[in-house]
């Protein structure tokens, strides 16, 4: 039994516990205000009826999403795990989310979009998420986008995923894979698209890649960024630039920002896009697609247009081609990539532009050579194009 004179004890404790607990709940209000701010600079409007904290979790009510003018009703929004504030910044173990918008001409959902381990930058300029953005995630996840035109499905996408890391020594990779995806080619009011002439009923296929960015040096590397079409090719792209550092992510969101602020300075903004650019330097690049019969439907098409077989389609082309980099000035240039060219269109199998220069080169030298002395725009950059390799 316990005993009157132990109550007020209890009592104590109870209250104490209670008021600790409160004192580590994040606020929901200022929590709210913030990501706001954040989806503000991203050109995502929130409009919310209500925020309410729920132990660790936060809730906004009634949300309503806008973009360039259209709005989406998002319903209540469950953020799970929140610390912090709105000065120092916020740390969210979880959100996820279905969206829908239906209409009787059109309508989209996404189902099952998530996002793991956020990062929000708090107000304070001294606050910043692992990549100097004011927005961060270790991993996002989509189940599914659906666009229906007429009530037809036009558009679809499963099993998306992205997965980030930020080790100690200041380096982010990601991976990414934006799963299958299914469209359809618009259907012409006067004619068949293009695409539809080429007997594509509708277009299957997968995209994913990986990057990774190291913010000390402010190299950036995007590695086998790839798009494979079922029954057309696939196209591969990598890319090394250096130069990409925090500082320079800063001014460009500050030049994003004072553009948007200010959008009819235009000599402005050039100068200021010309700054950031002079800032960067290009390193190896490599662009390289692999056919899949699209090459072959292209050219039966124009060949059929012009009234006119494959092989003398592709003999015209064979002519047009050096013409077309005779401004380059620089006639073994113009003789290796027209080569490759000829060899890709009599066979269509693989075509490859590479760039591989000794060391990273200035974004300033390219402009200016190609501007002022283009001939030497191919030793510099050292450039090989290859066909069928």
């Amino acid at each position: 039994m316990i005993m009157p004179r132990t109550l007020p004890i209890l009592y104590g404790s109870a209250i104490a516990l209670l008021s600790s607990t409160s004192a580590f709940a994040v606020e929901a209000e200022p929590f709210a205000e913030r990501l706001s701010a954040v989806l503000e600079k991203q050109n995502l409007s929130i409009d919310y009826a209500g925020a309410e904290e729920r132990g660790d979790d936060v809730v906004l009510s009634d949300v309503t999403f806008s973009v360039d003018g259209t709005s989406v009703e998002a319903g209540d929004l469950l953020f799970e795990g929140v610390t912090g504030s709105r000065e120092e910044g916020y740390e969210i173990k979880r959100f996820s989310t279905d969206l829908e918008r239906d209409n009787a001409a059109s309508g989209w959902k996404v189902d099952d979009f998530t996002l793991e381990s956020i990062d929000i930058a708090g107000s304070d300029p001294a606050s910043t998420t692992p990549t100097s953005s004011d927005l961060y995630f270790e991993s996002a996840t989509l189940g599914g986008v659906q666009v229906t035109e007429s009530g037809k499905v036009s558009f679809s996408l499963t099993g998306a995923e992205i997965d980030n890391a930020f080790s100690d020594k200041g380096v982010l990779t990601s991976n990414f894979d934006l799963g299958n995806f299914m469209m359809k080619p618009a259907i012409g009011e006067d004619e068949p698209s293009l695409v539809t002439k080429l007997d594509y009923e509708e277009l299957r296929g997968s995209a994913s890649g990986k990057a990774s960015w190291d913010s000390q040096t402010g190299e950036l590397k995007i590695d086998q960024v790839q798009l494979a079409v079922e029954d057309a090719g696939t196209l591969t792209f990598s890319e090394s630039i250096s130069g990409y550092t925090p500082d320079f992510i800063q001014s460009a969101m500050q030049l994003q920002q004072r553009m948007a602020d200010k959008p009819d300075n235009t000599e402005a903004w050039t100068a200021g896009i010309l700054g950031l650019i002079s800032q960067l330097k290009l390193g190896e690049l490599e662009l390289s697609y692999e056919d899949a019969s699209l090459v072959d439907r292209l050219l039966s098409h124009y060949a059929e247009l012009g009234n006119q077989s494959v092989e003398q389609l592709v003999a015209t082309l064979d002519t047009m081609v050096p013409a077309m980099l005779a401004g380059f000035q620089n006639e073994e240039m113009q003789n290796d990539i027209a080569a490759a060219v000829s060899r890709f269109l009599k066979d269509p199998q693989s075509i490859t532009i590479s760039i591989d220069p000794t060391e990273p080169v200035p974004a300033p030298q390219i402009l200016g050579a190609a501007l002022g002395a283009p001939a030497t725009l191919p030793g510099i950059l050292n450039l090989d194009v290859t066909a069928n390799q």
